[in-house]
């Protein structure tokens, strides 16, 4: 019989990185959102990257590797295509062997065996896989198939929030700094007459990322509570997890926002968006860019209306 694979909540729990409470409270979370627990627990701050990624290569027997750091060949690159690093959640880092038959992979925790054989199919080499945290795995996708920097990466990603010690502010010219600050004051003033954004639903920790995301492109944001949703304007709009605004309508509410919801799949949850009146969709972990051009669809859709 083979041997029942430990889970990854009883293994932090043994290395002292959570306690049973903790560990309960993350549960109820991810049941209540569907997300996985590795990143409930880091979106709560109970544990680090260091100590999950470690837990999670003791539960798969997979060795870890630090995608943030490690190169990657353009070599091995050119075997895996974006559509199935994205839908497959593996980055392609280097070939090995005497005849470069093995290609070694980084794959999203907890690695998929049915991924690593699609990848196999379609590389034609045999596959070493290294385990990467999914936020790492956005990053890397991001920087070697769609050519992002960190300023465009997805909210969720591991990211402190603050400036380089070292970079210093950028010199700007002082009469092109005050037509910076005149603009900025006309846009902040065209944003307000076209309603507030609610941020409704999200852990504190990406409800923050996204009010430092939106005051960067001058929208008046705020977070919600439910009242603050069912009161909210046509001119309003709400960025919202699927879940939540469900829960908000299972209980009888209304509202009259413009909706953005963030699906955890594109197709499968596109009905279960369009029931509740979404205009907007964005696949979680949330892009940034997606993000802002889903909100200023629907501010100009109820500027027209």
């Amino acid at each position: 019989m083979t041997p029942k694979k430990p889970r990854l909540g009883d293994i932090l729990v043994r290395r002292g990185v959570v306690n049973e409470r903790q560990l309960a409270a993350a549960l109820d979370r991810q049941r209540q959102w569907g997300v996985p627990l590795g990143r409930t627990l880091l979106e709560l701050r109970i544990c680090s990257t260091a100590d999950l990624l470690a837990a999670l290569s003791e539960q798969t027997g997979i060795p870890l590797v630090d995608l943030d750091t490690e190169p990657v060949e353009p070599e091995a690159l050119a075997l895996v295509s974006h559509k199935v690093a994205e839908l497959h959640r593996v980055v392609p880092l280097r070939l090995e062997g005497a005849r470069k038959e093995v290609l070694v992979v980084a794959i999203a925790a907890p690695a998929k065996l049915a991924s690593l054989d699609e990848v196999q199919g379609v590389s034609r080499k045999k596959i070493h896989p290294l385990l990467a945290l999914d936020d790492a795995i956005d990053r890397a996708i991001g920087r070697h198939y769609r050519g992002e920097t960190a300023g465009n990466a997805p909210i969720g990603a591991a990211e402190s929030g603050l400036p380089s010690e070292e970079a210093g502010p950028p010199y700007i010219p002082l009469e092109r700094e005050m037509d910076l600050e005149l603009n900025q004051q006309l846009e902040a003033a065209e944003a307000a007459a076209d309603g507030r954004v609610w941020i409704f639903g999200w852990s504190p920790e990406t409800s923050q990322a996204l009010l430092k995301l939106l005051s960067s492109e001058l929208f008046p944001a705020q977070v919600a509570r439910a009242e603050d949703v069912i009161k909210s304007r046509p001119e309003d709009v709400v960025v919202s997890p699927l879940p939540a605004m469900e829960a908000l309508v299972a209980g009888g509410a209304g509202f009259q926002g413009q909706l953005v919801v963030a699906v955890k799949s594109p197709e499968g949850d596109l009905i279960r968006a369009q029931s509740l009146g979404a205009k907007g969709y964005v696949a979680t972990p949330v892009d940034k860019d997606l993000l802002l051009r889903a909100i200023k669809r629907c501010r100009r859709a109820a500027r027209l209306a």
